[in-house]
Parts: structure tokens; sequence; C-alpha cells
């Protein structure tokens, strides 16, 4: 069983698996939340030879669906374990691990991480018996093969100009497989917008997106034959994705988090492949991008190789111009899917209300799901986790 912290990597890891599985015919499955739950509950009762789960949806089996047990599990794994933390799953973890028992004394327990701090080893003391602790890359940093450049907007503080870079720099790299990140939703669907009208082809990944929807973009993206070389995504796709050949990742936004930085740019410059990451920076932003340069490469010899940018001003003037006639289209789509979005909720209201009308009883006998962690928990959680990483 491989335990993951996101519904992308698991989905990504199960179709890997799938490539290796067509030689040795093992029964596996995949147990995310967002999809059916009545398949997953089957699928798990059948007792397949391998699963990947995210923590949430497993637990909520586990707890609310009889014949689904994990005393016979042989191998368990918690890949990203870090992230794991980071995203609130401590409890859930904990309660697989209950869940698992220790009848079974020959089964073998895997922790993954990026990252080693207190609470992964605290996490490692909880999963682990005489650990055995293998490291991958003694080198720390940033790897040799990637080309770190700095466009600096000194003096730029309006959004517009941004943008006007960004379109600029996506202009000068026509035809590089790119992913370009941002630190919000919206900003990375106007500016998903802006290109889309601008006739380029290209994907979003963020968390605004249904499930099926990212599912799509995935497949679509990391295909090595994909008519899609534009990804604009927030940090849902900034660690654990494997995309093939990506030549350049682009910071629209200040990353200052030094693992958030290295995982970013890590979507590049893989397997010792050449890469290239353009991060765009205004004055106040450049010096936490220092400090967090000298925190990356911390213990190593070699020294943060950064180049500066030059940019033609005359051409991102032009971009401007264009992204101020596009204004207007991009209100109206925003407009139109904003009224979109609120027909499809009255369409699920109206329909869960019909269900509850024709299938009352069935509704009501049913018993209600249990939960070991509410939302509000975890968010609490989450942000305990960070005030620990951040001391």
């Amino acid at each position: 069983m491989v335990i993951l912290p996101t519904r992308e990597l698991a989905i990504q890891c199960y179709n890997m698996f799938l490539k290796f599985n067509q030689y040795i015919k093992l029964t596996s499955t995949v147990c995310i939340g967002k999809t059916d739950l009545s398949h997953q509950e089957k699928a798990l009762q059948g007792n397949p030879d391998i699963v990947f789960a995210t923590p949430g949806r497993l637990v909520d089996i586990l707890t609310n669906t009889h014949g689904v047990i994990l005393e016979e599990v042989d191998f368990l794994v918690f890949d990203e374990a870090d992230k794991l933390l980071e995203m609130g799953f401590k409890s859930e973890v904990e309660e697989i691990l209950k869940l698992c028992g220790y009848s079974n004394e020959n089964r073998q327990v895997m922790l993954l991480s990026a990252t080693l701090d207190k609470q992964i080893m605290r996490m490692g003391k909880l999963a682990l018996k005489n650990p055995l602790f293998v490291e991958s890359q003694v080198n720390k940093g940033i790897p040799q093969n990637l080309k770190q450049q700095i466009v600096k907007l000194k003096g730029v503080k309006c959004r517009e100009v941004r943008k006007a870079i960004l379109l600029h720099l996506v202009d000068q790299n026509e035809g590089k497989k790119m992913i370009i990140f941002f630190m919000t939703k919206r900003e990375c669907h106007e500016v998903a917008l802006l290109l889309k009208i601008s006739g380029m082809e290209i994907l979003e990944l963020h968390g605004d997106l249904t499930q099926n929807t990212r599912l799509e973009t995935l497949r679509n993206f990391a295909k090595e034959d994909s008519e899609y070389n534009i990804l604009l995504a927030t940090d849902l796709a900034g660690r654990g994705l494997d995309f093939p050949l990506v030549d350049l990742v682009i910071n629209f936004d200040l990353v200052t988090d030094a693992s958030k930085y290295v995982h970013r740019v890590g979507r590049t410059a893989r397997a010792g492949n050449a890469g290239e990451c353009i991060s765009l920076y205004d004055d106040e932003e450049l010096l936490g991008f220092k400090k967090m340069g000298r925190k990356i490469m911390k213990g190593s010899k070699r020294k943060l190789r950064i180049e500066y940018l030059p940019v033609d001003f005359s051409q991102v003037k032009a971009k401007k111009f264009l992204i101020s006639k596009m204004r207007k289209k991009v209100r109206v789509a925003l407009k139109e899917e904003y009224a979109m979005r609120q027909l499809e909720k009255a369409e699920m209201e109206a329909t869960k209300a019909r269900n509850l009308m024709e299938y009352k009883d069935q509704i009501l006998a049913r018993p209600k799901r249990e939960w070991i962690v509410s939302n509000k928990q975890r968010e609490q959680i989450r942000e305990q986790y960070k005030k620990i990483k951040t001391s």
C-alpha cells in the first residue's frame, strides 16, 4: 500500500505502475477523494495486491465501510511524508498505522521525504522499527545543470506590467515546454484567459478546477507528443509530479520559501537533463530571494549561480497595450464562468432535493459517516505545522 498526499500524485503513480504491471499482472486500485466512493469501496473489499491512496479517503473507507482491513498489508509506503504533515494529515497517518496493527512482524514500512525535520523524525519513530536511513542526494541545493535567471522589476509595482513581461517571456521562449507558477488561483486563471484569447494552447492546474479536469490536464501535459507546451499552475504542481522534458520554469510571483523554490525548479533539469528557471522579482522581493539562496546552498561547497535577464521594455509596452485591449474580453469570460458555476450549483441542489424526496427513507436509514478529523481541525494542524517549520 502506497500513501500519497495529493490526488494528482496518487493518479500519476498509479498510471506509472500500470505500465510496469503489464509484465507482472498484479491487481491494483487507486483510492482518492472527489471521485466515486462506492467503486473504491468495492475495489478495496476485493483485497487488491497494491493500493495507491490519499490518507483522508482511505481512513474514511476504513472507518465507514465493512470488510476492508489493513492487517494483511506487507508493505506500507508513505511518500512525500513532509507534505503529508504540511497538509494536516498527521492524525490520518497515525490512524492508518493503528489500523494496520502489529500482528504482521514482517511488514516493511517506508517513509519517503524530501526534507528531514523534527516532525518527520517524530513520525519516523511512530511508523518505523529499527529503521535504515537512506539518503539519495548528499549534495543538497540546486542542480548544476539548471540555469537560473532573474528579471529585476525595478520600481515596478503594477501587476499589469508584470503580466506584460510574462507574455513577452512566453513569446521569447516559444516552442519550449514550460510551467508558469502563481501564488493565487485567481491570477493563474486570469493569465490563462489572456493567453487563450491571444491564441495560445495552454493548460491550467489549480484548486478551482474539478478533479476530472485536473486529471485530464496531467494526462495532456505529460504526453511526450502533446500539443500543449504551457502549463499555468499554483503550487499544486510544485512537487511530486513528474513531467518529462520540461525546459523552463517561470516564477511569476515571489518565492522566498526555500523548499518551495527547490521543488518548483525541480520540475526541470531532471535526470541529468538541462533546464532553465526565470523568476520575476521587484526590489523588496529580491532581498528575500537572496536570503533564501543562502539558505538553499548552506552546507554546499558550490555557490548559487544566478544571472540577470535583460528585458526589452519596448516590447513589454506593446504587450501591456495588448492586455488593456483584452481586459474587457477577460471580464466577460469571468462573468460567463461565474454564471455557469451558479447554474451548475443550482442544478446540483435541485438534484439533491429531488433525491431527498424520492429516497428519504433510505437516506435517513444510512448510518452517519464518521470522521477522525474535521476540516476545521485539519486547518488548525496545518497552521501549527507552519509555525513549527518557520521557528
